[in-house]
C-alpha cells in the first residue's frame, strides 16, 4: 500500500531547531563578500550557521558529498575535515571536534556553525553585532570591529524528538521531549490531526507530553511531521521532528466471500476464497492471516497476497454444511474477522464443470465467455463479482450453458470473480466459481482531478472532485509546505483518503480543512491521487498544486 507518492518535506535533518532569524547576515573571507545564490547564513539556536560550500570555496578549500553517509569532506592543503549531517562532531584530520549545533541541511545547502570554520580550519573569525557581518580571515585574523557573540531572541530549542516508531494505530501512544529555554510554554502539533499538546517540564529546560490515538477514530496517514514549540513571554522558537509519524486506526475489511454465505455448492472441492480491503492504511500483514475451516487452521495451505485468500481443499468436502473462520491484521496491528458458512450438496452431477475464457488483461470490447456444464433442462447465469450482477447464459447443447460479457470502456473489473448459477428444473439453486480472478497485470488508467484547478487558492473546507474507473476506487493525498517563522519550509501529509468512484466513474473526496499552520507563510498544498484495482495495482500518480490562503 502506502507509501503513496512523494512527501512535500524541505530537508530538515534529524533535531534542528527552526532558525530565529537569517536576514541581514553577511559574510566577508579576506574581506571579500560572500555571494549566495541560495541560502544564505542563519542563526540558530544563538549560533550563527553558514553554508559550507560557499564559505569553503571562498577560502580556497575542496568539498566533496557521499551521500551514502550524508558526509561533507572538506581539503584546505594538510588539512581534512568530515562532517556528517546532524552530528554533534566533526573530525578534523581523524580527530572530533566538537560543534555548538549540528550541521545540517536547510533548503539544499550544508549549514556549519562559524566557530566550526574557524576551529577547524585555522580561520579567524569575527561577529560584528552592529552590522551583522561575519568576518573570516585566512591569515588567522578578523577584518570586523565587534565581538563573537551568541545570538538569542530570549528562547532556544536544542532538540525535539519523539518515540513513535512504526505504524500507530488507535491507542498507541507518542511521547514527545522538548528541550530548551526553562520556565517556558511549550506544546506539540500533528497538523491535520491534533492542533496542541501541552508539555510540562519536568526539569529546567526539558519539557515532555504525550497524545494518544483515539480509539474509534479513523485515522490513516503516511508521512505526518510533529511540530514542536517553546514560548517565553512574547518570543517563540518552533521546530519539526526529523522523524514523520504515520497513523491508522482503522481496521481492514473483509469482502466479497466466496463461496458466498448459505450458498449451495454442488463441487465437493471449492475454491474459498476472499478479498482484503485496508483502504489507506498500512496494508495487509499476510503473515497474520489465519483462515480456518470446519474447525481446522488451513493458513499455510491457502493462497495469500495483500488482497485477498484462496484457499481450495486437497480432499473432497462431506455433504453438508462447512464454516470459515478468516482473521486478518495490517501492519499497524488493527484487525478483523468474517466467520461465514456454504452447503456442498449430495448431488455431484448438477454442476459438473465451469470453464472461463477472455479474462485475462482486457481491454474495452473483449469478451469474457463463460462455458458450465451440468444437469440439462435448468436455467443459468453468471455474475462477475459485484459489479456485473447477472449475465444470461444459453443452453445449447442440452446440458451445457454459454453466456457473454463485452467489457465496457467505463469496467474495471481487475481482481474480480467469476460466479456462475444453476437453477435446475426442480427449483434448487447451485452455484460454482472460477478458481482465478480476472486480469491483475494491467494498471489502471490515470484518474483526472477536475476541482481544484492548478494554482489557485481553494476555500476551507477543500473538496477534491475528478473522475476515474466507474465503481472503483482512487487514493487521494494533501501533503503540504509552508515556512515557519521566515526560516525553514517545513512539510508533511495533512489528509490521505480512499473514496470509491460512482457508476459514471466521477469521485468526491471528504471535506479537507486547510490551515495555515502555526503562522506559517506561503503555505501550499500538493494533491495527489492515484487510481487503485481491487488487486491493489496502482496508476500513474496525478497531481495539483494549490495556494493557501
Amino acid at each position: 500500500m502506502k507509501i503513496r507518492g512523494s512527501i512535500l518535506l524541505a530537508a530538515v535533518l534529524l533535531t534542528a531547531a527552526i532558525p530565529s532569524w537569517g536576514q541581514g547576515i553577511s559574510v566577508r573571507v579576506n574581506g571579500d563578500p560572500v555571494v549566495f545564490s541560495g541560502t544564505g547564513p542563519v542563526s540558530i539556536d544563538g549560533r550563527v550557521l553558514v553554508p559550507l560550500r560557499g564559505v569553503l570555496e571562498k577560502m580556497g578549500a575542496f568539498v566533496d558529498w557521499a551521500p551514502a553517509t550524508r558526509t561533507v569532506g572538506a581539503q584546505k592543503g594538510t588539512t581534512n575535515v568530515q562532517l556528517k549531517i546532524g552530528a554533534r562532531s566533526a573530525t578534523v584530520n581523524g580527530n572530533p571536534v566538537a560543534l555548538d549545533v549540528p550541521a545540517m541541511i536547510i533548503t539544499g545547502s550544508t549549514m556549519v556553525p562559524l566557530r566550526f570554520v574557524g576551529e577547524a580550519l585555522g580561520a579567524g573569525v569575527v561577529w560584528d553585532v552592529t552590522t551583522k557581518t561575519v568576518d573570516i580571515s585566512t591569515t588567522g585574523t578578523g577584518a570586523g570591529t565587534g565581538t563573537d557573540q551568541p545570538l538569542t531572541e530570549g528562547v532556544t530549542i536544542t532538540s525535539f524528538v519523539h518515540d513513535a516508531d512504526g505504524w500507530l494505530k488507535g491507542g498507541s501512544s507518542l511521547r514527545a521531549v522538548l528541550r530548551g529555554t526553562a520556565d517556558g510554554a511549550a506544546s506539540f502539533q500533528i497538523p491535520g490531526v491534533v492542533t496542541s499538546v501541552n508539555m510540562r517540564q519536568i526539569s529546567s529546560g526539558v519539557y515532555e507530553g504525550a497524545w494518544t490515538v483515539p480509539a474509534g477514530s479513523k485515522l490513516a496517514m503516511s508521512g505526518v511531521a510533529v511540530i514542536g514549540q517553546l514560548k517565553v513571554g512574547q518570543a517563540q522558537q518552533l521546530i519539526q521532528a526529523a522523524q514523520l509519524i504515520s497513523l491508522d486506526s482503522v481496521a481492514p475489511k473483509i469482502k466479497d466471500m466466496l463461496p458466498a454465505e448459505g450458498a449451495r455448492i454442488a463441487a465437493a472441492s471449492p475454491s474459498v476464497s476472499a478479498v482484503f480491503d485496508d483502504e489507506s492504511g498500512s496494508g495487509i500483514d499476510t503473515s497474520a492471516v489465519k483462515f480456518v475451516l470446519d474447525g481446522a487452521d488451513k493458513s499455510q495451505d491457502a493462497v495469500v497476497t495483500p488482497s485477498f485468500i484462496s484457499y481450495r481443499p486437497t480432499a473432497a468436502l462431506k455433504a453438508g454444511a462447512h464454516k470459515v473462520d478468516l482473521t486478518v491484521a495490517d501492519a499497524a496491528g488493527n484487525t478483523a474477522s468474517q466467520t461465514w458458512s456454504f452447503n456442498v450438496t449430495d448431488v455431484k452431477s448438477v454442476i459438473t464443470s465451469l470453464d472461463v475464457s477472455g479474462s485475462a488483461e482486457l481491454d474495452p470490447g473483449d469478451v469474457i465467455m463463460v462455458t458450465m456444464k451440468g444437469e440439462a433442462g435448468g436455467t443459468a447465469s453468471f455474475a462477475i463479482g459485484k459489479k456485473v450482477a447477472s449475465v444470461a447464459m444459453a443452453e445449447a447443447p442440452a446440458g451445457t450453458y454459454v453466456g457473454r460479457y463485452t467489457i465496457k470502456k467505463t469496467d474495471d473489473l481487475t481482481g474480480e470473480t467469476i460466479v456462475a448459477t444453476l437453477k435446475t428444473k426442480a427449483g434448487q439453486s447451485y452455484t460454482i466459481s472460477d478458481e482465478d480472478r480476472i486480469g491483475g497485470d494491467k494498471a489502471p488508467d490515470k484518474p483526472v482531478i477536475v476541482s481544484p484547478k492548478e494554482g489557485t487558492t481553494p476555500t476551507s473546507p477543500m473538496t477534491v472532485t475528478g473522475t476515474a474507473a466507474a465503481k472503483s476506487r482512487v487514493r487521494l493525498t494533501v501533503e503540504y509546505t509552508t515556512v515557519l517563522l521566515g526560516a525553514v519550509p517545513v512539510g508533511g501529509t495533512l489528509s490521505e483518503q480512499t473514496v470509491e468512484t460512482a457508476a459514471d466513474g466521477t469521485f468526491k473526496s471528504q471535506p479537507v480543512k486547510l490551515q495555515t499552520l502555526l503562522g506559517g507563510k506561503n503555505t501550499t498544498y500538493t494533491i495527489t491521487v492515484v487510481a487503485v484495482n481491487a488487486n491493489g495495482d496502482e496508476s500513474e500518480p496525478v497531481t495539483v498544486t494549490v495556494k493557501g490562503s
